[in-house]
């Protein structure tokens, strides 16, 4: 499970920081395009908001592997088919994906 969890973290860590961090780091450097701000981060704020973005990774990360596990254990199930559970299952579901996403 922990190797699942790093797997997820990795996968996360890449998609959805380093890569958009990356290209919003080259891109106005080849393009001379000017910095949002003309002064620079104060002491500590880079540091600070790495922090903050990999605890929001840790976050996800840990979403993602409780509903790999619920699969993995038969307690939910991918269907294309809407009618195969009763009708409040699929508001239901949505709803407790964004609830766990938000916290």
């Amino acid at each position: 499970m922990l190797v699942d969890y790093a797997a997820l973290f990795v996968a996360i860590l890449l998609t959805s920081y380093l890569v958009p961090a990356l290209v919003f780091l080259l891109v106005p450097r080849f393009l001379g395009a000017p910095r949002i701000q003309a002064r620079p981060p104060a002491p500590g704020q880079v540091r600070a908001e790495v922090i903050a973005s990999l605890r929001v990774i840790a976050v996800y990360a840990l979403h993602g592997l409780a509903l790999r596990q619920a699969f993995l254990a038969g307690h939910t199930a991918l269907t294309v088919e809407w009618t195969a559970r009763s009708w409040w299952v699929q508001p239901l579901a949505f709803a407790a994906c964004v609830v766990l996403h938000d916290t």
